[in-house]
């Protein structure tokens, strides 16, 4: 980032060399397809005696006792836990002042932040507002933190790699990790081709990739350190350092740090608070995480209304109609709803008249979204079954069997039907 600015990229302002982006994928293909042969003379074999009569070479320590660079790193934490903030802050200290929390550099370090889930200006006020709190100005950073904005573009890792190797990075920042996975998270396959690609970027420029993640459902305190993140366990096995940010049990703005180190001896965990725009190491409070039935466990969210949320519903649904149970799951990982309070959310709005449900999609489920984007998914359905009727005719007279025709579709606005009518329980 020079003199606060951020760098947006597109296709053509990443042009990846051709040949490095070569590399990239036939390695990635390599490691990725299990029944790829491989050539003999490329197995790299040591020498042991070699190892034994020499001394091994000295790790380029990114953070003292933490992490080198070409490792792996992982951030995971719930939601609300400020993820993004405590990442801002880690690469804002990178690049000014050589020390993060409770470790320290050597020197100051280049760092890329690829950013794909926050709009560039919402993105720009919390740097701003993390620097400012730090005291971090322009002259602190220089030209060693910059940042990519991807929301909205296709984040092409080749041409990243490629980039951050232009620019000497020596930490390459993915938030989230979600926008980068092909397939399933819970798949071991579908998450493996992405760590593959994140191996070949580490070995190729030779930066350290940290990639932020979020946690699984339900109370991340009540799981061992190793059990953290959500999706296939293949994420924190594959890592060379897992950071994990857990809710504190006292404090509402503080959290607890943990870490699981592959390289380096185990560090206690400890606790940090969020005051005027950053996080400090809270040296006064014990780093102890809010269990189930612990005392100060209480759902966040629990005192504060409905109404309040009813604006989180409609972003939400981004546009699109939803199906219910699907909402229901985004409401409780975005906003810490409990299953219950997010199931009366969906029916104070459909009694305020904020959406409005439909059950004549196939599959059959229940559907929540403004009234607009309802109507024209009803008349997109209207039209598919109008093509395949005209498709059955046109295959009768020729004398072919028919499908089973589709059942008729219920009427949508049914003052006498509608779920909106529902009592709300408060």
């Amino acid at each position: 980032m020079t003199q606060g600015s951020s760098e947006t990229p597109n296709k053509k302002s990443l042009p990846a060399n051709e040949s490095f982006a070569k590399q990239l994928v036939e390695e990635g293909a390599m490691a990725e397809d299990k029944e790829q042969s491989m050539s003999p003379k490329k197995l790299k074999v040591v020498n042991a005696a070699d190892w034994l009569s020499t001394d091994p070479p000295v790790p380029n320590m990114l953070l003292n006792g933490l992490f080198d660079a070409g490792d792996k790193v992982v951030i995971v934490g719930g939601p609300k836990m400020r993820k993004t903030f405590f990442t801002i802050q880690f690469a804002l200290c990178l690049a000014s002042r050589g020390e993060f929390l409770k470790w320290t550099s050597e020197k100051l370090r280049s760092v890329l932040i690829v950013q794909s889930e926050v709009r560039d200006l919402h993105y720009h006020r919390r740097v701003r507002m993390v620097a400012d709190a730090l005291g971090i100005g322009p002259e602190d950073v220089g030209d060693r933190l910059r940042i990519m904005n991807m929301r909205g573009v296709e984040v092409d890792l080749l041409a990243i790699a490629q980039r951050a190797k232009e620019l000497k990075s020596e930490v390459v920042i993915f938030d989230p990790l979600y926008k980068l996975i092909d397939g399933d998270e819970n798949t071991a396959v579908d998450m493996k081709r992405t760590l593959v690609k994140f191996d070949c970027l580490a070995e190729r420029t030779g930066a350290a990739v940290v990639y932020v993640h979020h946690d699984k459902k339900g109370n991340a305190a009540d799981r061992s350190i190793r059990d953290r993140g959500a999706g296939s366990n293949t994420l924190i096995r594959d890592c060379d350092l897992l950071i994990t940010l857990t809710a504190h049990q006292k404090e509402k703005d503080a959290a607890v740090v943990g870490v699981l180190n592959r390289n380096y001896p185990p560090q206690n965990d400890f606790s940090i608070r969020w005051s005027k725009g950053a996080f400090e190491v809270a040296t006064d409070l014990a780093a102890v995480t809010a269990r189930s039935g612990s005392e100060g466990n209480k759902n966040p969210t629990s005192d504060i209304p409905l109404e309040e949320f009813l604006p989180k519903l409609i972003e939400t649904l981004d546009g699109q109609a939803m199906p219910k149970g699907m909402l229901i799951d985004q409401l409780r990982t975005a906003h810490q709803l409990t299953k219950v309070r997010a199931g009366n959310l969906i029916s104070l709005a459909l009694q305020k008249g904020e959406v409005i449900d439909w059950d004549g999609c196939f599959p059959r489920s229940l559907w929540i979204g403004t009234k607009e984007v309802i109507e024209r998914k009803i008349r997109e359905h209207e039209e598919e079954k109008q093509k395949q009727k005209s498709h059955d005719i046109e295959k009768k007279e020729r004398g072919k069997p028919t499908k089973t025709p589709v059942k008729k579709v219920e009427t949508l606005f049914d003052d006498n039907r509608q779920t909106a009518a529902k009592q709300v329980p408060r």
